[in-house]
């Protein structure tokens, strides 16, 4: 499994490329599926969480009401100050 993501003005492109069997011949192809990720009135922060969640999601991560494991992705950390 394969992505690419593309960032654009009103969000990202995400293209995912999957190896197929192809039955006929025994060899695999690739197939692409396309995913539009539109992020147009969130902040920046709002803006890669939200992607982010949409790739966990084409990876099979899925939210588990009573699990313990589930994807918290958050920007509430004090960051460095840098010179």
């Amino acid at each position: 499994m394969k992505f690419t993501i593309e960032k654009v003005d009103n969000g990202f492109i995400i293209t995912d490329y999957i190896y197929v069997d192809d039955n006929e011949d025994g060899t695999k192809k690739i197939e692409e599926q396309v995913q539009v990720v539109n992020t147009e009135n969130l902040s920046k922060t709002e803006e890669l969480k939200t992607m982010l969640f949409k790739v966990a999601d084409l990876l099979g991560y899925m939210y588990n009401k009573y699990g313990k494991e589930n994807l918290n992705i958050t920007f509430d950390k004090v960051g460095y100050k840098l010179e």
